[in-house]
């Protein structure tokens, strides 16, 4: 049953205009405004990269400052899946901390299909910012039949396509050969 004041069918009741009024601007902003006197570091690089097993791939990542940040910026990378190196050039920015550099990412040909979420971080001055990079590793090419079965009366025949995809990186041939049973033929 519904009533005045406060419970959970009629939440929280009547407004009071006057203090509503009154304290209009008391409730501020969800994120308070900057500072332009307050040192800043941003960071910023890629979403996502996608490469194939064996292969290696860049991105750039830049640091940009503000307020009167002055200090010397370093790059780093975390949570690389075993079989993948990374490495920055250059990996640090001195003073006042803005560049840019080049993450060259390398896949052995052991790592494992998958994608996988890597933090870059930016620290120097007291302060750290991070950005997340998916790596996606892929399969090296995709083959796709245009039907999972065919069905063939005796002495007839069928037909079925093939179709094949490489995948970042990959530039080898692919060669497709079919086993059907005995008593079939394939081409």
């Amino acid at each position: 049953t519904a009533g005045a004041h406060y419970n959970q069918a009629t939440g929280l009741g009547s407004p009071d205009a006057f203090v509503l009024v009154n304290h209009w601007k008391d409730a501020g902003t969800s994120t308070p405004p900057t500072n332009p006197s307050t040192p800043s570091l941003t960071l910023s690089a890629a979403a996502s990269i996608s490469l194939t097993a064996g292969a290696h791939g860049a991105v750039t990542v830049s640091s940009s400052v503000a307020g009167g940040f002055s200090a010397a910026v370093t790059l780093s990378i975390s949570g690389l899946p075993s079989g993948v190196t990374a490495s920055f050039a250059p990996a640090s920015f001195a003073a006042p901390g803005s560049g840019s550099s080049t993450l060259t990412i390398t896949a052995s040909s052991s790592v494992a299909v998958g994608a996988y979420p890597l933090t870059i971080a930016a620290s120097g001055g007291g302060l750290q910012k991070a950005s997340v990079l998916t790596l996606t590793i892929a399969p090296p090419f995709s083959v796709a039949p245009s039907a999972s079965s065919v069905s063939i009366a005796h002495g007839a025949s069928g037909v079925i396509s093939i179709s094949t995809a490489a995948g970042p990186g990959f530039s080898g041939v692919i060669a497709l050969a079919a086993r059907p049973p005995v008593g079939i033929t394939a081409t």
